[in-house]
């Protein structure tokens, strides 16, 4: 195999990883409707219609751990009050916002929300997130019950890059501190790319 082809091979190789990074994201805990990564693009949640069939109690103050493949991004958690709601049903009148953020780093993140005081224990709700990872938004739903005495594994709102998750309270705030861990990422990224025009040059 000549130099010029094993050059050519790895430009393939690092164009391809460079398209396959941060293509979706998950939700971890707790258990989301369903998931495909070829149907996150369809509203409302992600191609998956149907509300579960046992809803999850969780408390007022709750959190969702979601799995990101791109370095940063934007959020918005919003429940929708409805026992057997349609995609119809999922309207801006019909929405409320529970949270919304961005983070700077890939992988797991804790994402805080809280249920208003006029949400009642034993309210049903879907809760639909829209994640915006720069290339188009992307949803899932979990159906759930809202209860103030529910128990919640709170060992699962964790981080990967290792910071303290941040609170209802921050997010009150509207003044929660952002890591900046995904600026080495986004360097390497970035490098990869010269690297990889560069090689592209020597190859025509």
């Amino acid at each position: 195999m000549t130099l010029k082809y094993v050059l050519h091979y790895f430009a393939l190789v690092t164009i391809l990883f460079g398209s396959m990074v941060g293509a979706h994201f998950q939700i971890i805990y707790p258990a989301s409707r369903g998931f495909d990564e070829t149907k996150e693009p369809i509203a409302p949640c992600g191609g998956f219609d149907t509300p579960s069939s046992e809803r999850l109690s969780i408390p007022r103050s709750a959190f969702m751990t979601i799995d990101s493949g791109h370095v940063s991004y934007s959020y918005v958690i919003k429940a929708l009050y409805n026992e057997n709601p349609s995609t119809d049903d999922f309207s801006a009148d019909n929405l409320r916002q529970l949270a919304d953020g961005t983070r700077s780093y890939p992988q797991a993140a804790c994402l805080p929300f809280q249920f208003g005081s006029d949400v009642q224990d034993g309210t049903k709700a879907t809760l639909q997130i829209t994640y915006n990872g720069g290339d188009g938004l992307l949803h899932q739903c979990l159906d759930v019950i809202v209860d103030s005495t529910a128990s919640f594994n709170s060992s699962m709102c964790y981080n990967t890059h290792g910071a303290a998750p941040i609170t209802n309270e921050q997010v009150a705030d509207n003044n929660a501190p952002q890591p900046n861990e995904g600026s080495s990422i986004t360097a390497s990224i970035c490098l990869i790319f010269f690297i990889t025009l560069g090689i592209s040059a020597l190859i025509v």
